[in-house]
């Protein structure tokens, strides 16, 4: 088996603790951008290439958040206790998540906004009770499109005996072809609030995440001799998904698993080289997932009253949209960090 020596990865500490991975820190900084990036609301023209080539990069890209997730969870596998476990995801996860979902509750139960996707499922949700609605909300995360993600996850914390036990007995990682399978079989809904599928479907992104983690040596030995073929496998399936007009389903599914190992590789072979922005990134990546999309509304509605309109669909558009978002975003959790000190991450997650 390869040392962390010879690959040049970070020692292990004496008590068996593993030190922190700046690589991976860095990807995750990376993911949070593109998360951010797919929510960029725009009026795209009708066969749009500029759309389709942003499409493919990053519908999905939750997939990798999902795969960090699970990565880190076998990272810091070795102090797991359930009971800690789950206290600490209250705190830094689930509580922020009611804090953060306070204003767009307050408004989507006061002017009976209902989202789309809630109206499709559901004709006369306005005539459910304000706390069946509030129920549905919060147990789905359809008050606000990137909420769904954290129903989704406490599903995962709930199971975590059961991802440790997987990790414990290597042998049992095989059932990650299973899961792929499955992935593929359910593939991705249109409406992510529908945890169960959902949770279904990234199941497979978690547990590959884990598998990397534990055996990062390896793949890192592996992709050291290899990363030609892995880029150009990566590559080709961004050229196989430009050519067919593939931006959902089994082979965007295929292209963002792939992704995951195409990254892992060049952040850790680029480490010395990559802006200490995306650190900076990663360590606000929750807050970012959290606030975002307040601010992908607010530019919006500001750009629309600009333009009188909807806001035409363009590069130089997306640039000043994407900015924006990404700024006002960073310098609201920087406030939020500064006055609340340490509390801030039972109010935002980081």
């Amino acid at each position: 088996m390869p040392s962390a020596k010879s690959l040049n990865l970070p020692p292990i500490k004496e008590n068996g603790q593993q030190s922190f991975l700046n690589y991976i820190n860095n990807f995750r900084g990376f993911v949070i951008l593109l998360v951010v990036s797919i929510h960029i609301l725009l009026e795209w023209p009708t066969g749009s290439k500029t759309k389709l080539v942003f499409d493919i990069i990053f519908q999905d890209c939750t997939i990798m958040f999902v795969f960090m997730s699970g990565y880190l969870f076998q990272y810091l596998g070795h102090k797991f206790e359930y009971k800690s476990y789950l206290k600490k995801k209250l705190q830094n996860v689930i509580i922020p998540y009611f804090i953060i979902s306070i204003p767009i509750l307050v408004y989507r139960l006061y002017f009976k906004d209902v989202p789309g996707i809630v109206t499709t499922l559901y004709p006369n949700f306005e005539n459910w009770s304000l706390g069946q609605q509030l129920i549905y909300y919060i147990t789905r995360g359809a008050h606000m499109p990137q909420l769904w993600f954290i129903p989704v996850i406490a599903i995962y914390y709930l199971l975590a005996p059961v991802f440790i036990t997987i990790d414990r007995n290597p042998k049992l990682y095989w059932v990650l072809l299973l899961l792929m399978a499955v992935s593929m079989y359910v593939q991705r809904g249109e409406n992510l609030s529908d945890t169960p599928r959902t949770a279904t479907y990234f199941a497979s992104a978690y547990v590959f995440g884990m598998f990397m983690s534990r055996y990062k040596n390896q793949y890192l030995a592996f992709a050291k001799k290899t990363w030609v073929f892995i880029t150009a496998l990566t590559l080709a399936a961004f050229a196989a998904c430009y050519y067919f007009e593939i931006i959902a389903g089994p082979w965007m599914y295929l292209q963002k698993m792939l992704c995951c190992g195409f990254f892992i590789y060049w952040f850790w072979k680029l480490d010395a080289h990559v802006p200490k922005i995306f650190a900076t990134l990663a360590s606000l990546s929750f807050g970012i997932y959290f606030l975002h999309y307040y601010y992908v509304l607010i530019v919006r509605k500001v750009g629309e009253k600009i333009v009188g309109g909807l806001i035409p669909g363009n590069i130089l558009n997306w640039v000043i949209s994407f900015s924006l978002v990404m700024i006002l975003t960073t310098v609201t959790i920087i406030i939020i960090k500064k006055i609340t000190g340490k509390n801030s991450r039972i109010l935002i997650g980081c």
